[in-house]
């Protein structure tokens, strides 16, 4: 907060998170396990830089994979990052000049990861496609 005066100002701040909110890791989305049986998952929704900024997916490999995420769809600009089941971080997209993000994790050992969508400015719909291609 930056002051307009030359004196000192107070101000009260609050902030508010539906703890059931898809905002959040903890509550991710569940997406199919990624197997040679089930080798590709999409997904349809939406996001916006205020009322629903992040969407968090989660995925299970069930073994050793190379994994590639698209972004596709959008309208405005959305951030695509993938993370480990701990929150850290493994790849981000890149995002082409028509609104789509990929991104490519090689060898990744089986377990449970986790996908994060943001909106940057305006709202827009999109595509999450999550494939593995050994």
């Amino acid at each position: 907060v930056y002051s307009f005066a030359t004196g000192f100002t107070t101000f009260d701040l609050a902030v508010a998170l539906n703890p059931a909110s898809d905002d959040l890791q903890t509550n991710a989305i569940a997406l199919s396990a990624l197997s040679a049986a089930t080798p590709t998952v999409f997904v349809t929704d939406s996001v916006n830089a205020t009322t629903d900024a992040t969407d968090y997916y989660q995925f299970v490999l069930t073994s050793t994979s190379n994994v590639r995420i698209d972004l596709s769809g959008m309208s405005s600009d959305a951030d695509l990052v993938l993370e480990d089941i701990n929150g850290r971080f493994i790849a981000s997209g890149f995002a082409s000049a028509n609104f789509i993000d990929s991104l490519t994790a090689t060898a990744l050992v089986a377990g449970t990861y986790l996908i994060r969508v943001r909106g940057v400015l305006s709202p827009t719909s999109y595509t999450l496609t999550t494939t593995i291609n050994d």
